[in-house]
């Protein structure tokens, strides 16, 4: 997802070249529908070193089933975490 991959991310319904390249807690919300409904991200180790993000996202039951893979220095400390968003 990063700006030399040629995948395409978005923000506020505007395509992106990239993701911002800092360390510390990475943190990325999921919208569905005008609502945010899943907050998912890592600790990032180096702002030196770049990740690369892959998110999938899948319906089951009438229910979205993300999941994110992490390619790059940070992807055995990734520390990863998703937290679903209730009303």
């Amino acid at each position: 997802m990063n700006q030399n991959s040629g995948k395409t991310i978005f923000k506020n319904g505007k395509s992106r070249k990239g993701i911002k390249n800092e360390y510390g807690h990475c943190i990325f919300e999921l919208f569905w529908k005008g609502k945010l409904v899943y907050e998912f991200g890592h600790f990032k180790m180096n702002n030196w070193k770049t990740n690369n993000y892959e998110l999938n996202i899948g319906m089951e039951n009438n229910e979205i089933k993300p999941s994110l893979e992490i390619y790059g220095p940070d992807s055995i400390k990734a520390d990863l975490y998703f937290k679903k968003i209730t009303e």
